[in-house]
């Protein structure tokens, strides 16, 4: 296989998150002033650059949630670069029927001692945050049959200092104490906030990851773009549970992105 095939019966597995990619209907428009498939795929180019054995990607894949031609761009340009697995979960800006339509892998992973848990956190459009009792039953399930757990959901559930992202966190309490109170769930990474992340809850680390394109200004009281360049997060799990992580961007990249004005 290529430079980023799947080897089977690692005692590592190397995991890249990519998230909020938010590609346009048109390959070549702009969505605030950056070519987000021009930035997807300069992410892909350099997180694949090393051996990976699976991509996870935390929602808002396109911007419209009626873009199928979006979904499908999608896929073929990660498939030009990426034949191991790959797990989608939706944003906010996504329609899980239309993901699956387009042939976008909504599954959880298994692989190895591990088990990649896909938590839907999103509603149709919505910004908000949502995840139902009964899916949170299917986690604690899916957390008492494996042996390492990491969860992968778009919304994030404590506040990262920008109230106008922090509004629409995930607010489930039977979902939080899935997350902290299980030995099995070594992390949980997240998408939505458009910068890296790193909090530390009775044990278990929530992990936020830079954008594919453009990035919040952290710390922001209302809707703030700033020109630190698109990333990706890496993750190092080992069979005996340890998680290591580490956040890469594209520095060659110069983006000078801005809300449109209403």
């Amino acid at each position: 296989m290529g430079r980023a095939g799947y080897r089977a019966a690692l005692s590592t597995l190397c995991v890249v998150q990519i998230t909020d990619v938010h590609l346009t209907a048109r390959a070549g428009d702009l969505l605030c002033n950056v070519d987000t498939q021009c930035t997807l795929e300069a992410v892909l180019d350099a997180a694949l650059a090393e051996h990976v054995d699976a991509l996870l990607v935390t929602g808002d894949i396109v911007h419209d949630p009626l873009d199928a031609h979006g979904y499908r761009r999608f896929i073929d340009t990660v498939r030009q670069r990426f034949d191991g697995p790959i797990a989608c979960t939706p944003g906010n800006h996504d329609m899980h029927t239309h993901m699956q339509l387009a042939g976008l892998p909504t599954d959880d992973l298994r692989l190895g001692v591990w088990h990649i848990a896909l938590i839907d956190s999103h509603v149709d459009e919505s910004p908000s945050a949502d995840v139902a009792d009964d899916q949170v039953a299917r986690l604690e399930a899916a957390i008492a049959d494996s042996r390492h757990v990491l969860l992968a959901t778009h919304h994030h559930f404590f506040p990262v200092g920008c109230p106008w992202l922090d509004c629409d966190r995930i607010r489930s309490a039977t979902l939080l104490e899935c997350a902290t109170q299980h030995a099995a769930v070594r992390g949980v990474v997240f998408g939505h906030v458009h910068q890296e992340v790193q909090i530390e809850r009775d044990g278990t680390w929530f992990l936020g990851a830079p954008s594919t394109c453009f990035q919040f200004e952290p710390g922001s009281q209302k809707p703030t773009l700033n020109r630190r360049p698109p990333g990706w997060r890496r993750l190092q799990l080992h069979d005996d549970g340890r998680v290591d992580t580490s956040v890469g961007r594209v520095v060659e990249l110069s983006l000078d992105p801005i809300f449109p004005k209403k």
